[in-house]
């Protein structure tokens, strides 16, 4: 029935909607796809709202002012907070999990840390939560003191006080300095940073064969090749996109160099077009392929790993197998990618190590609980580790029951009286 009575909008008049959007965009300079958003159709359905409900009023009486916007945001966002605040505290009975990070912005030259919560909530629901995205003092060093002193004010803030820390597993990169921070609580290398370190220092010129320099100059000149075609417009003449490397991302490396190795004709015909032929010198596609198909698991374990609405520490036993496998020589590949595969072995050896939380993480999931990935020694020692800890849960876990117990008693009680 409702379908009846809403308006079928005139072409006329959605015309000239349009063209006031363009005024809009052109007026106050804001990019055109600002009206894709879900946000903006919000508020236009609550403006023709009031417009249906009260008739034609003059938009400047309804748009609110932008102080007015600002101030209600700060209160939707202490709202926010202390209801995260809830969430966490009780989460951290059981105990949660922040990932931290750190990064600087080059262009303005401003540091920022980012502290972000994981809990299980109580309708056994994984949530991850930011928690703040803080500018780093500028007029002081970036010293493992320092950078405590930041998390811990910050925490305390949502709640989490420096006696509660014991129920919190920190996860970072392995920054010397974000170590030492955390030295004193349960921390956990973040696996997708160990990967790109590894692959880092992989195809690093520095100390390596004179080869790797022509492998290490192929990625440069893709990088330079892909930067072109972006700034000249010319990706839009190419069936698919061609894609940025991250300098700190080597999974974007990855992509892009697979976005060239794919297309290499139609970049070739095309810089031909434009006499700019000499942008494709010194890049062999061979090379590019083989070096992409080797980054590309390495790719799909960064991503997996990263996930944040599932479980993740029970497979970075499971993905560290696999790409030690996929680091082992072949007899097929040419000298690069012996070399490659050989010096990536040898830095999974020495910075992803496996601890025996990552094993009992492990056996703890219902699909991979075999451990077929170990020996039998190990498996035993596993199993060993987490009957020992479930074995000195049981106190708590009684104690517990026992208040739930008496808690729900209680209640019953009240109820009658």
């Amino acid at each position: 029935m409702s379908s009846f009575l809403k308006g079928k909008l005139p072409f006329a008049a959605k015309s000239k909607l349009v063209d006031d959007f363009v005024d809009f965009c052109c007026t106050d300079l804001r990019p055109f796809d600002i009206v894709s958003g879900k946000g903006f159709s919000r508020v236009a359905q609550g403006l023709i709202n009031i417009g249906a409900r009260y008739g034609a009023v003059d938009a400047d009486s309804v748009i609110p002012h932008r102080q007015t916007i600002c101030d209600r945001a700060k209160d939707h966002a202490k709202k926010e907070k202390a209801r995260l605040c809830e969430q966490m505290n009780k989460a951290l009975e059981s105990g949660i999990g922040i990932t931290t990070d750190m990064w600087t912005d080059s262009h303005n030259m401003r540091s920022y840390t980012a502290l972000t919560c994981h809990f299980v909530t109580e309708d056994w629901s994984l949530t991850s939560r930011v928690i703040s995205t803080l500018e780093f003092d500028s007029t002081i060093r970036k010293t493992a003191t320092n950078i405590h002193e930041q998390i811990s004010k910050e925490l305390l803030e949502v709640g989490i006080s420096a006696d509660k820390l014991s129920k919190v597993v920190f996860v970072s990169d392995q920054g010397p300095n974000i170590k030492a921070a955390l030295k004193n609580y349960r921390w956990i290398p973040c696996a997708a940073h160990v990967i790109n370190t590894v692959l880092k220092h992989a195809f690093s010129e520095k100390n390596e064969p004179t080869f790797m320099g022509e492998v290490t100059g192929q990625i440069t000149q893709s990088k330079h090749l892909v930067t072109y075609l972006k700034k000249s417009g010319s990706t839009l003449n190419l069936p698919y996109a061609v894609i940025q490397e991250c300098e700190t991302r080597w999974n974007s490396k990855a992509a892009m160099l697979s976005s060239i190795a794919k297309q290499h004709r139609e970049i070739r015909e095309l810089l031909k077009e434009k006499g700019q032929e000499h942008r494709m010198e010194g890049i062999q596609v061979e090379v590019l392929t083989t070096i992409s198909e080797f980054l590309s698991l390495f790719r799909d374990a960064s991503e997996d790993m990263e996930g944040d609405r599932y479980p993740t520490l029970n497979t970075v036993l499971l993905w560290r197998h696999r790409l030690g496998a996929h680091c082992e020589p072949r007899f097929q590949d040419p000298d690069y990618m012996r070399h490659i595969r050989s010096r990536a072995s040898e830095l999974l050896n020495e910075k992803f190590i496996i601890t025996s939380t990552h094993k009992i993480a492990t056996f703890l999931s219902p699909r991979f609980k075999s451990l077929k990935v170990l020996s039998h020694e190990e498996n035993i020692a596993v199993q060993m580790e987490a009957r020992a800890l479930t074995t000195a849960l049981i106190p708590t876990l009684q104690a517990q029951s026992e208040e739930v117990i008496q808690g729900k008693t209680e209640a019953i009680t009240s109820n009658h009286i």
